[in-house]
């Protein structure tokens, strides 16, 4: 993956994950989970200095949450 650069305001996956001191996936997943706040353009994920910034004075959102499979039984937690 070609690392590129972002407006200041931003960072890509790769620099947000050094910032966290995780991983590039653990990013988009907490993009994807609305975890951190950013956007894609052009085929590259940019995130928000502020979202990272709020994550790092929370580090519980750092936590992956681990969600029992409810198969479905009704009780909406996950959305479906």
């Amino acid at each position: 993956m070609t690392e590129t650069s972002c407006p200041s305001s931003r960072l890509t996956v790769a620099q947000a994950a050094r910032e966290l001191n995780t991983t590039p996936v653990r990013i988009l997943m907490m993009l994807k989970q609305n975890l951190l706040s950013g956007k894609e353009i052009d085929g590259v994920w940019q995130v928000t200095r502020e979202s990272i910034a709020a994550c790092l004075g929370d580090p519980d959102s750092l936590t992956p949450k681990i969600v029992p499979h409810c198969k479905k039984s009704g009780c909406s937690g996950c959305g479906s």
